[in-house]
């Protein structure tokens, strides 16, 4: 992914990753105790080809999951622990939800 791809992948959700961040905050604040010892299950999920896995490897810093413009190719969760402020944090990545015809 280039540099301009990203600009345009990123820009589109800052605004949601803001109201995202202040409702984690809220969350943590009342219960940082348990969080500490427990730590925190994030599960990112959405439609296939949304940047899941693009949003993984940037908050790992570093190539995790597989990132294609083909759909379909995570398949499993994939699931890798990071430190964020002394708490450790459990993200997992999660194949692309679609509606099934029937």
């Amino acid at each position: 992914m280039d540099l301009q791809d990203e600009g345009r992948i990123w820009g589109g959700v800052r605004g949601d990753m803001k109201e995202l961040q202040d409702m984690i905050s809220s969350e943590l604040s009342s219960s940082f105790g348990e969080l500490i010892t427990t730590g925190l299950t994030i599960c990112i999920t959405g439609p296939p080809n949304a940047g899941k896995s693009s949003l993984i490897n940037r908050l790992l810093q570093r190539d995790f999951s597989i990132v294609s413009d083909e759909m379909g190719t995570t398949r499993d969760v994939m699931e890798a622990e990071v430190d964020v402020g002394g708490i450790k944090c459990r993200i997992k990545d999660t194949a692309g939800i679609r509606e099934v015809g029937g």
